[in-house]
């Protein structure tokens, strides 16, 4: 069986990558959610707040607080109602997440982790079918509080389905 090779490229203008084992889901799926971070050796180190969440069928928002277990709504028109997962991170010139001692997934099962997993749940029946939207995105550390729109970089964004 041949292998899968993904390539991510970050650093240049992508500091941040999200992405899912799967496009689409039903009941009973495990959904998991996927981090790398990086930052090219020709650019200077980067300081940051870092915003994890999805985009529901609705329009509405959802952001990881800083434990990564809890999902905080915010308003979409609000900017000061956004939830960081991390403040104030620094990203240095060179830097690449997960390294293989971070890495704790095998997303291509091939035995071996590359990836680092930072979320998991099985989904029950309960949720709404339609589209869903998973985003990280890198900010100008407080800039969100003030209702200014900084961003760092891309936004890394990846749509799936579910179907119950």
């Amino acid at each position: 069986m041949p292998d899968t090779v993904k390539i991510t490229a970050l650093g240049l203008n992508q500091y941040v990558s999200i992405s899912t084992n799967q496009a689409s889901y039903a009941s009973g799926d495990t959904l998991e959610l996927f981090l790398c971070l990086g930052n090219s050796k020709i650019n200077l180190d980067i300081t940051a707040d870092i915003f994890l969440g999805f985009v529901m069928p609705d329009g509405s928002l959802l952001f990881f607080d800083s434990s990564l277990s809890k999902l905080v709504a915010a308003d979409p028109d609000d900017l000061s109602t956004f939830t960081p997962a991390r403040v104030n991170i620094t990203i240095p010139s060179g830097y690449v997440s997960p390294t293989l001692k971070e890495a704790n997934a095998d997303m291509d099962k091939d035995g071996i982790n590359e990836v680092f997993r930072f979320f998991s749940a099985q989904l029950p029946n309960l949720i709404k079918p339609g589209a869903y939207y998973v985003f990280a995105a890198l900010a100008k550390p407080g800039s969100y509080k003030t209702g200014e729109k900084e961003i760092i970089g891309d936004v890394s964004i990846v749509k799936f389905s579910f179907s119950p």
